[in-house]
């Protein structure tokens, strides 16, 4: 059948993904040839504008949280985004005083950072019981700049457990609302 034949029938065109957002294009092409290209301009503009998930890049699911002290330890880890990172099943008894999430390249060390908690908030850890929780980056820190994510302690210098980012992630890039 030749596209000239099809342009002479009913045409359906379907587009479908399912991953983090659930992807669902059906669109019927009249006989009309203006109609037709107008539609088909429409479905080509529609899916460069959608989710990052059209652009072929998936999140990355890699091992959990390696804990060391305070019974740090997680689930698999999934990075969504160059800015959001997800933890099942996370561990922290919350007794240390002074821990945080940290970041940063190499090793985890004093010279990383500290990156606000699942509800966005700079307060020190309290415990997780097998929490699922969502980090966000800040702006100016991406995956693909740090080694690793830590529960760290800024009193005593310590990490009690961490996760590696693998290097040359290839993973959506995160594109803030507004």
């Amino acid at each position: 059948m030749t596209l000239q034949t099809l342009c002479h029938h009913y045409l359906t065109c379907h587009y479908k993904k399912v991953t983090r957002n659930t992807l669902f294009i059906s669109v019927t092409l009249s006989v009309d040839k203006m109609t037709y290209y107008l539609v088909l301009l429409g479905v080509v503009v529609s899916l460069c504008l959608l989710d990052k998930t059209v652009t072929g890049q998936n999140a990355v699911t890699i091992p959990g949280f390696r804990g060391t002290a305070h019974r740090v330890s997680s689930g698999d880890v999934t990075i969504v985004d160059t800015h959001t990172v997800r933890i099942k099943n996370f561990h922290y008894d919350g007794s240390a005083p002074d821990v945080y999430f940290w970041v940063g390249r190499g090793r985890p060390s004093r010279n990383g950072k500290q990156i606000p908690d699942e509800r966005g908030v700079s307060d020190k850890l309290n415990g997780y019981n097998g929490k699922d929780i969502e980090l966000a980056l800040p702006n100016d820190i991406s995956v693909k700049d740090i080694d690793y994510i830590s529960v760290w302690c800024k009193r005593y210098g310590t990490n009690f457990g961490h996760v590696t980012i693998p290097k040359n992630l290839n993973v959506p890039v995160y594109r803030r609302a507004g």
